[in-house]
């Protein structure tokens, strides 16, 4: 990467190579020093791209350097017929004109002179911004070192903050892929309707099928991983594209896809070939031996790929297709197992925590007016089961406003009695998307930190206990249900729930006054790690929205 030492190198450079052919051009020398110049031109611009022609011969060898050299010594020839021809047209309007003279041996001494000083100045430029590769640059593992180091705190900025530990099978999954139904989400939404859970594992059975469909083995690594899951969103993950990585971009690569970052479930695995025939049938524009490649992830024609083309053994190819079908490998891993070894994920983002925050936060709900707190606490849109049910103009949908008698009824079908100051709010606005999202979490003496409540909270028809809702769910064999899995889940009133994320009314010490709890994840996570706040008032007094700029 260019740092400030290269970035003057680089300049001054520059303005060598330039006036080594304006220069002649202007003193009439022989216009043969264009044809001496134009392969030093190319040579420097290649050392000038080190990483981008270093790329071109890993993935293309030697037919890639020549291909681009054929592409990159006509531009230069170009490059130096102009500035020769500003050179001579610059001495012919200043009348310092004498003919052109003929080629001499001052005139070759003298480019290759020249050529010599320009390499040595490339290649230092070359040395400076690749020292972070060399054994004096912090290592990746703990790139952190890099904020303290001062030999390099003005060579190297940290782009990517990589965890430095392996993956494990069992950390690999981020959570479940978009294409799978959220259970507890469509038992909210039902009102009572039964759900089947698939199954988030792949048996044994499903992956052979998967297999006998594509017609090769999967290898064990890979196998292990749909046995937890089949398939799912895994996160932003990264291969190093050379040794010793560096903590910047240009060293690391994006795996499955990044943005899409996820394993195929089993029936999504197709070939290549079947993924290019779904929009074109130009068999120009199929790569070789595209039958014999499985994609694991597609993000266009960014793919990561089990490749068959040697054998029963697939090796992982990271491939973009978009640049050329035969020059497309970005770094190829010899087995699954190998690529797994090398894959890192970014360090979590840390916990938002800064006072500067308050600047962009309205005062705490508690503290508004109280005519006012309402319209402060919601926004104006409505809530996805509100208008699910709208759609089906079957009389099922919620009211826009809560009342006495949908209170009365709510209380009575939980068998709790809801919180006055919650009443008082979903009598304003019988549920629907929040405004005030920012739930203060830290004490008042400490710097303030929170966490961000879920987008929207449940009208009260959907409210439901967790033990209910989960009652509505049948769930695969051998896997533990919610109200198993929690205790006191009949004491648990789901105020919103998707996607893991679930925020409850906790009913179980105290039926007059009920905690709130912000979970994380409900799958999973035991509920005495969740955020507590010990009740609704209290909520108001450390909830805040964001603040509009003026």
């Amino acid at each position: 990467m260019t740092t400030k030492r290269s970035g003057g190198l680089r300049l001054f450079l520059a303005a060598v190579i330039v006036l080594a052919v304006i220069v002649p051009g202007f003193l009439n020398r022989s216009p043969w020093i264009i044809l001496l110049s134009a392969p030093a031109y190319t040579t420097l611009y290649a050392l000038g791209k080190w990483s981008t022609w270093t790329l071109a011969w890993r993935t293309g060898g030697v037919r890639a350097i020549l291909l681009a050299v054929a592409i990159t010594l006509p531009i230069q020839l170009v490059l130096v017929v102009v500035f020769y021809m500003i050179g001579l047209g610059a001495s012919l309007l200043l009348g310092q004109s004498s003919g052109l003279q003929p080629l001499a041996s001052v005139d070759v001494v003298t480019a290759g002179a020249l050529f010599l000083i320009a390499l040595a100045i490339s290649l230092s430029i070359n040395f400076l911004e690749a020292r972070g590769s060399a054994a004096d640059l912090p290592p990746i593992a703990d790139p952190r070192k890099l904020d303290t180091d001062a030999a390099f705190a003005d060579e190297v900025e940290v782009e990517l903050d990589l965890d430095p530990r392996p993956l494990t099978p069992q950390n690999f999954y981020v959570s479940r892929g978009y294409w799978k139904r959220d259970a507890l989400y469509d038992a909210l939404e039902g009102r009572g309707k039964p759900v089947v859970k698939q199954p988030d594992a792949a048996s044994d059975k499903a992956i052979a099928t998967a297999e006998a469909r594509l017609g090769v083995q999967l290898p064990e690594s890979l196998r292990d991983l749909y046995r937890i899951m089949d398939g799912g969103y895994v996160g932003w993950l990264y291969v190093p594209l050379k040794d010793n990585p560096r903590p910047v971009d240009e060293d690391w690569r994006g795996a499955f896809s990044i943005d899409y970052s996820s394993l195929a479930s089993l029936d999504q695995l197709q070939t290549v070939k079947e993924h290019y025939e779904s929009f074109t049938h130009d068999s120009d524009e199929m790569p070789r031996n595209a039958d014999k490649m499985i994609v694991l992830q597609a993000r266009y024609q960014d793919m990561t790929l089990l490749d068959y083309t040697h054998g029963p053994e697939p090796k992982v190819r990271l491939v973009d297709f978009d640049r050329h079908p035969d020059l497309s490998t970005d770094v190829e891993y010899s087995d699954f197992k190998s690529y797994f070894a090398a894959l890192r994920r970014p360090r979590p983002e840390k916990l938002i925590s800064s006072d500067r925050l308050l600047s962009y936060r309205n005062q705490p709900i508690a503290k508004i007016n109280l005519a006012q707190q309402p319209s402060e606490f919601w926004l104006s849109g409505v809530h996805v089961f509100a208008n699910i049910a709208h759609s089906r103009k079957d009389g099922s949908a919620p009211k826009k406003q809560a009342d006495d008698d949908l209170v009365a009824e709510t209380e009575a079908r939980l068998g709790v009695k809801l919180p006055h100051c919650l009443v008082r709010f979903w009598k304003y606005r019988n549920g629907g998307a929040l405004a005030a999202r920012h739930l203060q979490i830290s004490k008042p003496e400490e710097g303030y930190a929170e966490i961000e409540l879920p987008d929207q909270l449940m009208p009260m028809e959907y409210f439901a206990t967790l033990a209910e809702a989960s009652d509505r769910i049948s769930y695969p064999e051998g896997e533990t249900s919610l109200r198993k899995r929690h205790a006191g889940a009949d004491r648990l009133v789901i105020l919103q729930a998707k996607d893991k994320e679930a925020v409850l009314l906790d009913y179980r010490g105290n039926t007059l006054e009920p905690g709130i709890l912000v979970v994380d994840d409900i799958n999973s996570q035991h509920l005495a790690s969740a955020v507590r706040v010990n009740s609704f008032d209290l909520l108001l007094e450390r909830l805040r929205a964001w603040k509009q700029k003026s």
